[in-house]
Order: structure tokens, then sequence, then C-alpha cells
């Protein structure tokens, strides 16, 4: 049997909404749902035992949602849909509202909902994604975002402690957090490129504080603010290898994965350690990596277990830094 164009659509609503349950923003792409779909969701996930997958099935209606700053993002539909495919289009719209709205949160996307509704319009088509990133859309939004203004608790906070060694040029750390705009060259005096390196380490250590096994996830971020997306190289250590081999260097930098963002060239890579970027519109990922295997651990963990009597246990778990003095 061949599936008729109606058939073959995948999404059939999409909605913001807050942990309190109100919808925020939702989006009806093909009408063939009712209007207590939110309700119906919120209610099943407030009451699930435990937690709840990132997809279900309630009354042949399928559920997809991520919970992200304090807000839900919910798809629906009633077709047999890949939940991975749909998962992938949430995060890619979540990025999208990141990049406009400069910050993802309750706030930003209230006083910023004509905007989403218009990149929402843009990226989906009657239930079918169309244009996914940033880059493909730019050219057909208009609206202009509302920036969010941060507390006035936390600009008194900030102000009345900051450490030495953070001197006056040092840029803050929500300066990231602004909306891309259509560069102006007449306009903007300064570009600016904001380049983040996050590390997640996962250890496990054995009772008297020693390590087992170890692995580092690590990502290189960009967000550009230039004029023009100009051709960007990234330089890395000269030592830098990837793979586990025999002839490996003591002290060198050894990756056993990466893998590069689409608009990075790889070819000057295993040579020269350089990679040439073409930066796209908004935040992106250049390249993530795995390390696995024996490195100094910035900390070490030291359980103990005391048996106060027949059925209680005192637990005390010590954390000793292992940073130089």
């Amino acid at each position: 049997k061949t599936l008729s164009r109606e058939e073959r659509a995948m999404l059939s609503q999409f909605f913001i909404l807050s942990t309190r349950g109100d919808t925020i923003i939702k989006r009806d792409f093909r009408f063939d749902l009712g209007k207590q779909t939110s309700e119906i969701f919120f209610r099943k996930v407030k009451f699930w035992p435990g937690d709840p997958p990132p997809s279900f099935n309630v009354d042949g209606v399928n559920y997809f949602f991520t919970k992200k700053f304090g807000i839900y993002f919910v798809a629906t539909s009633k077709t047999n849909v890949a939940p991975s495919a749909i998962m992938d289009i949430i995060y890619r719209m979540m990025k999208i509202f990141r990049d406009y709205c400069g910050v993802l949160n309750e706030e930003s996307i209230r006083k910023n909902f004509v905007l989403i509704y218009e990149i929402i319009d843009e990226v989906i088509d009657y239930g079918h994604a169309q244009l996914v990133t940033t880059e493909n859309i730019r050219q057909f939004i208009v609206n202009e975002p509302v920036l969010i203004q941060p507390k006035t608790q936390a600009k008194k906070q900030s102000s009345s402690w900051r450490p030495k060694f953070f001197k006056s040029s040092t840029v803050a750390s929500t300066a990231i957090q602004k909306p891309i705009q259509k560069l102006d060259a007449k306009k903007t005096k300064t570009n600016e490129i904001f380049v983040d390196i996050f590390e997640k380490l996962t250890i496990l250590f054995n009772a008297n504080g020693m390590v087992i096994n170890a692995a580092i996830d690590g990502v290189i971020q960009m967000k550009s603010y230039l004029i023009g997306n100009p051709e960007l190289r990234l330089v890395l250590n000269n030592d830098l290898t990837v793979g586990r081999t025999s002839t490996g260097e003591r002290g060198s930098v050894t990756l056993d994965d990466c893998n590069f963002h689409e608009c990075v060239d790889t070819r000057d890579f295993e040579a020269m350690k350089t990679v040439t970027i073409n930066p796209p519109d908004g935040e992106f990922l250049v390249m993530n990596y795995r390390i696995n295997g024996e490195y100094s651990a910035p900390f070490r963990l030291y359980p103990f277990i005391d048996e106060e009597s027949g059925y209680r246990l005192k637990f005390t778990v010590k954390v000793r830094a292992q940073f130089p003095q």
C-alpha cells in the first residue's frame, strides 16, 4: 500500500508547557487531534510512576517530549513515526529558539511568543520538517527578539564579590546569552566569537579511593557573531593523536575517538592538526571527543559505612581535591 502525504505526515502538534501545566506555545499543524492533548500529556507525565519515558502512547496518540530549562517541549503524532527522528526535530527547534532568544526559559518564550510562532511556521510545514537550522531560516525571520534583562539581585551578587584573577576586561559569562542579530557592518562596532570547552568526567572509584575506570567526554562549542561569517582556522595540539597506538609518546594528548561538525574541513587535521571552519549562524559544536584510560583525576572519593544498628546504616563520603596548592 502506498501511503498518502497525509498518512506520511510526521507531526500533528507542537507545544511548550510550563512545569505548572500552563500552555505557553501551541501549534496545530494538521488539526487531526483534539484540543485536550496538552492537558492529557501533562496529567500523564505528572502522575507517571517514576521518571516518564521520552515517548509514550495514550489512546492512539504518540507523545514525544523533553524537559529542559524548567519547561516541556512536546510533539504529538497519530502515525507510527521513528521516535529518534521526532526527538531530533525537537532538539533542533530548541537550538533555533535559543539562538534567536539568547536564553531559553519560560520568561524569554513568553516575551518572544510572536517570534517563536514565526520560527515554528518556518521549520514545520503541515507536519513535515522543512528548515531545521538557524542559518537556513534566518532570511525568512522578520521579528526582532525581546531581550531578557538580568535580575537586579544577580547584578548585586556579581558586583559584590569578584575573584582577583578576573580582570576588568574579562567578558561576563552571560555575554553569550544574547540573540543573533542581522549584523550590519555600519552599526556593529566589534566582531565577537565565543569558544567554550566542556568536559564531562566519569570516574569509578574502589573502596580505597583508587580509580578503577575513567573516561572524559568533551566538546568544543562555538557561537559566532562575526560579520559575514568569515572562514576560521582552529589549531590544536601538535602532539594530538586519535586512536590508541603503541608508539604514542609520553605526555601526548591521545583521543580514543572524535568527530566534527559538517561545517569543519579536516583535510589538514592529520598533517598539521589544523581544521578550517565556515561557521554557521548561531551556536554549534565544532568537535566531540572521548578519552578512555588513565589520567590524573581532579578529586578522589573515600566512602565510609557504619552500621549503627540492625536496621540503620550511616554512609559518609569524603571528597579530597587533587589540585596543586
